[in-house]
This record gives structure tokens, sequence and C-alpha cells, in this order.
């Protein structure tokens, strides 16, 4: 009879973020859960399966733009597809884009 799959046998995106910055960046689970301003168990709940609550998202988007990710990429595993891709100098703000345009309105008086 087939094994039932356990939670371990497939990570969520959080979950594989959280351990790539361990093994990578050295960082010890304590450290991350204090940048993030969350305990321990609440990290290692993340790294189990479960997911953020909406007032722990803008730090955890904080931390993923720290090491060049979104938070859609962290949540979903995803690339973000809906930002074009543009030459002009961009800037991240809610992970979109911005473009800062200076128009002259009115015309410069004199010679």
């Amino acid at each position: 009879m087939p094994r039932k799959p356990r939670k371990t046998d497939h990570q969520s995106p959080l979950a594989l973020f959280i351990e790539g910055i361990i093994e990578e960046h050295r960082f010890s689970a304590k450290q991350i859960a204090s940048e993030l301003g969350v305990s321990p168990s609440v990290l290692s709940a993340w790294r189990q399966g479960s997911y953020p609550a909406s007032e722990q998202l803008p730090r955890l988007r904080t931390f993923a733009n720290r090491f060049g990710r979104t938070l859609t990429q962290v949540l979903t595993g995803e690339h973000d597809t809906g930002l074009p891709s543009i030459d002009f100098h961009r800037e991240h703000i809610l992970d979109a884009l911005c473009e800062i345009k200076i128009v002259r309105l009115m015309p410069k008086s004199g010679p």
C-alpha cells in the first residue's frame, strides 16, 4: 500500500526560500526570526508549510528584497510576470515599477 505523503514531502516556496537563506548565507533560524520580527516558533511553522499573517508581510517583503526576491516569488515560487522589462531607471516600490517623468507645464519666461 502506498504511503501517505508527509507534510515535508513538498516544501512551500516560502520554506524553500528560508532554507536557502540559512544554507547559502549562513544565517541561523533565530537570526532570521529576529529580523522578521517573529518568534522562532512562527518561523518554524513557516518552514513546515504555514504562511505568514497579513501583518507580517511588509517585513517579509523587505527581507525578500534584501536577497533579490519579491514577495510574490517568496510566497508562490513564481517570477512576477506582470511587470514589463524596460530599460529606464526603475525603483522597486511594493513589488512594482515606478517611472518618474518631469514635464514642463509652463514655458520658460524671458529670452
